[in-house]
């Protein structure tokens, strides 16, 4: 991907004929189970929706038609579009795995120890989710290099009830095990945290004690990345631990995120303090975190 501007000054993006054929191989059974988290079945040899049987994939497993909704398509990019309400540019995006964790040292270190995330032989980001008595019931494939797969993919056995989750550490900085940050998928989680990082070092700066910045500020409260929008892994989490009273939902900033974003305040507000925390740049908590990041460093480069 490449950005041009136009002598009025307005940008453009490009994307090479590579990363374009990329996205339109989307493989749609694989997507659809990861990025809607719908189920099918084979029958005739066309993929048929449990949730939706009017939804059926061809053969090929890659165009597709949802009856009910008068929708057809060929590959995920129609998908996006037709059915999510992205833009062209904003599928082929959400495809080719634009997104970039921009963690720090000390995050890293604290995902990598306690066998959060791997990196499996086919340089895949492997993200663990893990039961309340700590066996591993979860993994979700992240592509780190940009021409293979661009979708998380669940591997095959995963339970996403137990969907990558990170518990509130009683040692870390603003301990408060009776709150729950909900998030899409572990890359925004972990996007949050790092912003988290990058908010408290700029306070203490601004007051002269930088020596009171505490790396560990993203780990006192409970994390969760629902892998797409359903609920499963939520309602697990707060059944395994009663002492979450308050659920900040920070669901993408995008069409589909803000649907289930009013759904879940709605079926959760009558058993727990709900509110809502958006991402102000950009689609995700990802995109904020690189506008934030390539921000400060053009204002570094500008002064020096």
């Amino acid at each position: 991907m490449i950005d041009r501007r136009y002598e009025s000054g307005k940008s453009f993006v490009m994307y090479s004929k590579e990363e374009l054929e990329a996205a339109q191989r989307t493989d749609m059974v694989t997507f659809l189970e990861s990025h809607e988290g719908f189920n099918f079945k084979s029958s005739g040899g066309w993929y048929v929706g449990i949730e939706h049987d009017s939804l059926k994939i061809n053969p090929d497993r890659y165009t597709w038609h949802w009856y009910s909704r008068d929708l057809y398509g060929k590959g995920a990019i129609d998908w996006l579009c037709k059915v999510d309400g992205y833009d062209f540019k904003e599928a082929v995006s959400r495809l080719i795995g634009n997104a970039s964790i921009r963690a720090s040292p000390e995050m890293r270190k604290a995902v990598l120890s306690n066998k959060l995330i791997y990196l499996d032989v086919k340089k895949r980001a492997i993200f663990c989710g893990y039961d309340k008595f700590g066996s591993m019931k979860f993994a979700e494939a992240k592509i780190t290099n940009t021409y293979n797969k661009y979708y998380p993919q669940n591997i095959e056995g995963s339970m996403k009830e137990y969907s990558f989750y990170i518990p509130a550490k009683p040692n870390a900085y603003g301990y408060d095990p009776t709150k729950l940050y909900v998030f899409e998928a572990p890359i925004d989680l972990l996007s949050h945290g790092a912003l988290m990082q990058l908010s408290m070092k700029k306070q203490c700066a601004a007051v002269g004690m930088s020596e009171m910045y505490r790396s560990d500020c993203w780990l006192g409260i409970n994390r969760v990345s629902l892998s797409g929008c359903s609920d499963i892994a939520l309602k697990q989490r707060l059944s395994d631990d009663p002492r979450i009273k308050q659920i900040v939902f920070c669901l993408d900033n995008d069409e589909r995120g803000r649907q289930a974003t009013e759904k879940l305040m709605s079926d959760y507000s009558a058993n727990f303090t709900v509110k809502v925390s958006i991402p102000p740049y950009g689609k995700d908590w990802n995109d904020t975190l690189k506008f934030i990041v390539t921000s400060k460093n053009k204002r570094t480069n500008t002064e020096e």
